[in-house]
Order: C-alpha cells, then structure tokens, then sequence
C-alpha cells in the first residue's frame, strides 16, 4: 500500500509528515521533514531517531555536523531541542520506533548534541542486482532497521515474503515497478502467479509499505534508490521467485567485505 502524507501541525514555516499512519500496530514510524536555512528547534521524544537526507543539504546547530544526500546520523538519549537548518530545498526522511513524537520550540536552544549522535553505518550488502547499505548496523538492539537499496535499471529482485518483518520504501531517485497485494501461501513449494499481482511504477518521493507474509518484488524501472525502514527481522526473506536461484534466508556470501 501506498505511504501516507499525513501533516504534523507545528509551526507555519516549515513541514513535517508522517508516512506511515496506515500501517495497523506499526512497530516503526516514518517521518519526512522539509527544511530551510532558517534554523528550527525540534525536540524527538524517542530513545533512539535516524535522520538521513533525501535531498539538499542538513547542517546542525551548535555543532560542526553536515550532511549530504544518502548521509545521515542516528540520535540516541537526546532530551533536548536539537538545532537543525537546511540549504534552500532539505529533505531529510527521520525513522524511530512507533512512540516516537515531535515537539518544536521558538526558544533557542544551545546544548551541543555531538555526543548523542552517531553517524551512519556503512556496512554494505553485495546483491545481484545492486546494493544495500545497512545505516544502522552499528547500533545495538534498535527496533527498527534503516538501509540505502541502490538497483541498477531493468534488475528485479526475488518475488518474495516476510514471516515476521514488515517494511515501507521510499524512493529517492529513479523510478521502481513494484508487484504486490497478495499474500504468501503457507506451502512454500506452491508456484506463483505473477500475473495475478497488483503493480504500480513509484517516482522519487513515492512510497510504499508491505506487511507481514504479502508477497512484493521490485523492479528497477531506471537505476534507483531507496531508503527502507522496517522491523529488524534483516534474515526474514522467503524467497518464491529469484533470478540467481538464491535460498531464502540470509546469503552468507553478500555479506563479505
């Protein structure tokens, strides 16, 4: 199903929205923060929040912290306001775990928030068809997972399903086919009929989520990328369909460096 566009109403001048308000019991949320260079002070209730940037350019307030497009940092125990401007047009898409909320102030606030902040992972996953790069890698039993997935054009990845593992996609270049809208049989030996999916073509900034046991594959429309946020469970893949003849599960090969 399609990402939401669901708008916090904070202050006037700039734009938060929630992404994932459809997802029933979400166990992550997703948000999209649109910002200026005019510096805003947002404080975010959670142990744990991961900004990457979409677009543009983020800079922090009172520290020496910037970031560029696919960069990011994840703040953790943070409660504070944190000072965050952008360059003309920001984007940055912000995950946390499902209790999350947001508060902004008016009243600046100099409390310097390096020590909270970890940059991103850059542990990076081989697949056949492109890349992941798995940002929070490097934290320690967060409730959510956070990647970059780059897929080089007319490369599709498995028609597959999760057992456990529920994630949304957004894309941030390049165009993505996406089938759907199925569930899984529970006879892992049952073929497919691919035919009888639902499909959509997603454009940059586009969105979408799949639930526990649907079945989905992607296909790369052009080259894209996407930022994915889903629950932890990485290893989760049944895999129906797949080009390479890959089992399900986790593929000890991607993984070496």
């Amino acid at each position: 199903m399609d990402t939401t566009n669901t708008e916090l109403n904070l202050e006037e001048n700039f734009s938060v929205f929630e992404l994932t308000t459809n997802i029933k019991n979400p166990k992550y949320r997703l948000f999209s923060l649109k910002i200026d260079k005019v510096v805003r002070f947002l404080k975010f209730n959670s142990k744990l929040t991961s900004f990457v940037v979409v677009k543009g350019e983020l800079q922090i307030e009172n520290s020496q912290l910037t970031f560029k497009k696919f960069e990011g940092f994840h703040l953790k125990n943070f409660n504070n306001f944190l000072g965050l401007k952008g360059s003309v047009d920001c984007t940055v898409l912000i995950g946390s775990d499902e209790n999350m909320s947001i508060e902004f102030s008016n009243i600046e606030n100099f409390v310097n928030p390096e020590n909270s902040i970890t940059q991103f992972s850059d542990y990076t996953v081989k697949k056949p068809w492109g890349y992941e790069i798995w940002y929070t890698q490097n934290t320690n039993n967060t409730p959510y997972a956070l990647k970059n997935i780059h897929m080089e054009k007319d490369f599709q990845s498995s028609l597959q399903s999760h057992e456990f593992k529920s994630e949304t996609n957004v894309v941030v270049s390049g165009e993505a086919k996406v089938l759907f809208g199925k569930e899984a049989p529970k006879d892992i030996s049952q073929k497919i009929d691919i035919s009888k999916l639902d499909e959509k073509i997603y454009k940059p900034f586009d969105g979408w989520s799949n639930k526990v046991n649907e079945l989905h594959r992607v296909i790369a429309y052009t080259t894209y990328d996407a930022i994915e946020i889903s629950t932890p469970e990485l290893d989760d893949v049944v895999r129906w369909e797949d080009d390479n003849n890959r089992s399900s599960g986790k593929i000890d090969s991607e993984h070496k460096n």
